[in-house]
C-alpha cells in the first residue's frame, strides 16, 4: 500500500504507527554543471523532502534504515557512494545515519552495470530482431535482478515496527511486501523540477527540429548551373590569354 504524503492527521496517524514502513523519495540523475536556476530547485526540493520526512518521524516513527539506489556498501563507503551520485541529498542522509539511522548496502552492482550495458546496446540503432530481442530480454532480466535484490535487502533488515528511508528513481520496479507500509514523498518542489526539465526538453526538440527544417529547405533549392557566369572571377580564357602573355602557365586558384 503507497500514502501519498500530504499531512497525516493525528486520528489518521494512530492506524499507521504499528507495522513497518517505508519513506519513498523519488530521485534523479543531476550532473554537476547545472544551470543556477536549475540548481536552486533541487536545493529545495531536498530541504522539502527532509522537512517531510522529520515530519514523519515526529508523527509516525523515525526512521532506522536509509537504502539508496546505486549504493553498495553500508557505513562511510556508502555515504561516499551517496555523495557521488546525489550530491544534494547526502548531507540529509548523512545526518540521518549518524544520528538513528544504519546506511545499508542496497543496490546489485553488477545487475545495475549489466542493466546500463544493455540500455547502451538498445540505443545503437541494431538491424536483427534476433539480436533486438536478445537485448531487451537481457535488460529486463538484469533489472528485475536488480530491483529484486532491493526487495530483498528491505525486507530482511527493516524491523517489524521500524521505518526506512529509500531513495529510487520514479520507474523503478522494486515490489514491495504486502506488510510494508509506503509513503511516497512528493513535495511541490518536485513538480517544479519536472516542469523545468520537461521545458528544456520541449525547447531542445524545437531546435532540433528547425535544423532540421533548414536542412530540408536548403536541400531543396536548385542548383546552380555550372556553365553560369559567376561575378568576381575571371573568364577562363581570359587568364589563358594573360598567362600566355606573359609566357608563363595559369595556375588554379582552387585546386580541387
Amino acid at each position: 500500500m503507497t500514502e501519498q504524503l500530504t499531512e497525516i492527521t493525528r486520528p489518521k496517524a494512530e492506524g499507521y504507527r504499528k507495522g513497518r514502513k517505508l519513506y519513498l523519495v523519488p530521485t534523479f540523475f543531476v550532473m554537476a554543471d547545472i544551470p543556477d536556476e536549475f540548481r536552486e530547485k533541487v536545493v529545495q526540493y531536498w530541504a522539502d523532502v527532509r522537512d517531510q520526512v522529520e515530519n514523519l518521524e515526529r508523527t509516525l516513527t523515525k526512521v532506522s534504515h536509509v537504502y539508496h539506489e546505486s549504493v553498495f556498501d553500508g557505513g562511510d563507503e556508502g555515504l561516499d557512494e551517496i555523495g557521488e551520485v546525489n550530491a544534494h541529498g547526502s548531507s540529509f542522509m548523512s545526518v540521518l545515519c549518524r544520528s538513528t539511522a544504519t546506511l545499508e548496502a542496497t543496490d546489485h552492482r553488477e545487475a545495475l552495470e549489466e542493466s546500463v550495458d544493455w540500455q547502451r546496446c538498445n540505443g545503437v540503432g541494431l538491424i536483427s530482431e534476433a539480436v533486438r530481442a536478445t537485448v531487451r530480454e537481457s535488460l529486463e532480466h538484469a533489472t528485475k535482478k536488480r530491483y529484486g535484490h532491493m526487495a530483498e535487502v528491505i525486507d530482511e533488515t527493516l524491523g517489524a515496527q521500524e521505518a526506512g528511508l529509500f531513495v529510487v528513481n520514479e520507474d523503478h520496479q522494486v515490489q514491495f511486501p504486502d506488510d510494508i507500509q509506503v509513503f511516497y514523498i512528493s513535495p511541490p518542489s518536485l513538480d517544479e523540477i519536472k516542469r523545468w526539465v520537461g521545458e528544456q526538453m520541449r525547447r531542445m526538440i524545437a531546435v532540433q527540429e528547425d535544423a532540421m527544417r533548414m536542412q530540408e529547405e536548403a536541400a531543396d533549392l536548385p542548383e546552380s548551373d555550372g556553365d553560369e557566369s559567376h561575378p568576381g572571377i575571371e573568364d577562363d580564357s581570359s587568364a589563358s590569354e594573360a598567362g600566355d602573355l606573359d609566357g608563363d602557365s595559369p595556375t588554379s586558384e582552387y585546386p580541387y
